[in-house]
């Protein structure tokens, strides 16, 4: 039984890791985003 639990719990270490992995990859392609709309407004507000 102590096998399937360490099993089970080396898997769940692997679940957390490629969710914070995940998360990390979202994290960049949100702040991405957000400094392209900060850009386009910008240009947008400079050109009237």
């Amino acid at each position: 039984m102590q096998r399937a639990n360490e099993s089970a719990s080396a898997s769940a270490s692997a679940s957390a890791d490629k969710f914070e992995e995940e998360v990390g990859r979202v994290l960049e392609q949100a702040r991405e985003l957000h400094e392209s709309g900060a850009s386009l407004l910008w240009k947008i507000s400079n050109e009237e």
